[in-house]
């Protein structure tokens, strides 16, 4: 069973902070930024259980975002919360927010590089012609699998690290594979900490979360909520034709309750490897820290 809440820091006295996953559902690509974590702040990861083959997709945000709060609140039965998204996954992250705020509870808002599509506010892809497209998509995707080497090496490790431990009968193979591929970044930090070497989903199944997911995107029509946020914000996602001229990528029409931007290097895909991730962990801890102080004050009215 794929875990759909799991801790990748457990302990800590301070606000827990619960970030959704990206489109593909998984988490294990932000592994890394636990090298550069605050030990006093728990800190949980939210997976797309659809990542399990007895879970239908989902067919919209709000309903992904609703699973996401039935298990925040099983956890936590009671808040404030300071929840997140990396990509789509600060989508959900929104909608969570906003039916948080529904049950009455408190919430802050981490984004780590999103921009918030809406009227006026379309998707650098939607106004394309198909022609347009034939060029467009094909270089966009080559762009980012251009920088998806590391997060590769991390995955064959995550999928298959275990097999090769026990023992498994294509462990030679699988070992070979490893070796050609080189050392994966994520290693050191699952070799040290046990608790993350946990069950994933294949690749293909990944791959049709991914889809299912892109898809319930697209109808996806944010709603504002009253909550105030931090967006992390990659500063060369131009190179990947997501440059936006708003500074605050539409945050600041869906987050009420304002929104601060920190800017750090690299772009959409490699925000969460070196160099960037020391920069972006510090604009995270910054983030939070912040978070606590405005859920402290509101606690205190």
């Amino acid at each position: 069973m794929i875990p759909h809440l799991f801790p990748l820091h457990p302990t800590g006295t301070k606000h827990p902070f619960f970030l959704c996953a990206p489109a593909g559902g998984v988490l294990f690509p932000c592994y890394n930024v636990l090298k550069y974590w605050d030990e006093n702040r728990p800190f949980f990861a939210i997976q797309d259980p659809t990542l399990n083959p007895d879970r239908p997709y989902f067919k919209s945000v709000e309903e992904h975002a609703r699973a996401n709060v039935e298990i925040l609140r099983k956890h936590a039965p009671e808040g404030p919360y300071i929840i997140g998204g990396w990509s789509y996954g600060a989508m959900v992250a929104l909608d969570m927010a906003r039916q948080l705020e529904a049950l009455e509870e408190k919430v802050e808002v981490v984004v780590l590089d999103m921009r918030v599509n809406g009227p006026g506010r379309e998707s650098p892809l939607a106004n394309l012609t198909p022609l347009q497209r034939l060029y467009v998509i094909p270089k966009l995707i080559v762009a980012v699998f251009s920088h998806t080497g590391p997060y590769f090496r991390d995955g064959f490790y995550i999928m298959f690290g275990d097999r090769i431990k026990r023992g498994h009968p294509m462990a030679p193979l699988l070992r070979v594979c490893m070796r050609m591929l080189g050392r994966a970044p994520v290693a050191d930090v699952v070799e040290s900490r046990p608790h993350l070497d946990i069950p994933t989903a294949g690749l293909f199944r990944c791959l049709r979360v991914l889809g299912s997911n892109m898809r319930a995107f697209r109808k996806f029509k944010p709603s504002p909520v009253n909550a105030h946020g931090s967006l992390i914000k990659a500063s060369d996602s131009a190179s990947l034709g997501l440059h936006d001229p708003d500074p605050a990528m539409g945050w600041g029409d869906v987050l009420r309750g304002g929104v601060d931007v920190y800017d750090t290097p690299g772009n959409h895909v490699t925000l969460m490897l070196h160099p960037a991730i020391e920069i972006a962990a510090d604009a995270m801890q910054k983030s939070l820290e912040t978070a606590d102080r405005n859920l402290d004050v509101l606690a205190a009215v």
